[in-house]
């Protein structure tokens, strides 16, 4: 992960990561084990689980609620956004669940209360291979989440116009 990051600084000095972050929202609270931020808003939780990638699943998406509740309550602090924009998402939020050797993406999109929430894998990422192919995915698909994310976080305008949608996800 910190491949990634460091790749995708090159463009976003501001972007960060760091562990043991502490979330607090009306499900759950507690320390990520890692999180990527752009400026002072988180873009992306990451949770390490030696076997049980349901229960990392499940921490994963609580941390990311209230990553998304806490964002939500300072955009409608600042006045970004209001109760009346019900067919606007707030805010799009990545997670990563892994044991190095498989790899989940978590995709949240929509409110607190009303989110569509998308998982990816498992991506199999052996290193016992000469030419390290599914590392390199892996790191694309983690640079690809955070330049997402910049882009996004970064200019007003499209956070304001995301539309709630599904897609296709990876």
């Amino acid at each position: 992960m910190t491949t990634a990051v460091k790749c995708v600084q090159s463009i976003e000095e501001n972007l960060q990561i760091k562990a043991k972050e502490w979330l607090d929202g009306s499900c759950g609270y507690g320390p990520t084990d890692f999180a990527a931020y752009v400026e002072s808003i988180l873009a992306l939780v990451a949770v390490v689980k030696k076997e049980d990638f349901e229960k990392g699943a499940a921490q994963n998406i609580v941390q990311i609620r209230s990553a998304v509740e806490t964002l939500t309550r300072k955009r409608k602090k600042i006045g970004e956004i209001d109760n009346s924009d019900s067919d606007k998402v707030p805010v799009l939020m990545y997670g990563i669940v892994t044991n190095a050797l498989q790899w989940y993406f978590i995709r949240w999109a929509g409110s607190p209360e009303d989110p569509t929430i998308e998982v990816s894998g498992p991506h199999q990422c052996e290193f016992d291979s000469e030419e390290l192919e599914q590392a390199k995915q892996i790191v694309k698909y983690i640079v690809s989440i955070l330049q997402h994310q910049v882009r996004g976080l970064k200019n007003e305008e499209v956070r304001h116009q995301i539309k709630k949608r599904r897609q296709k996800f990876f």
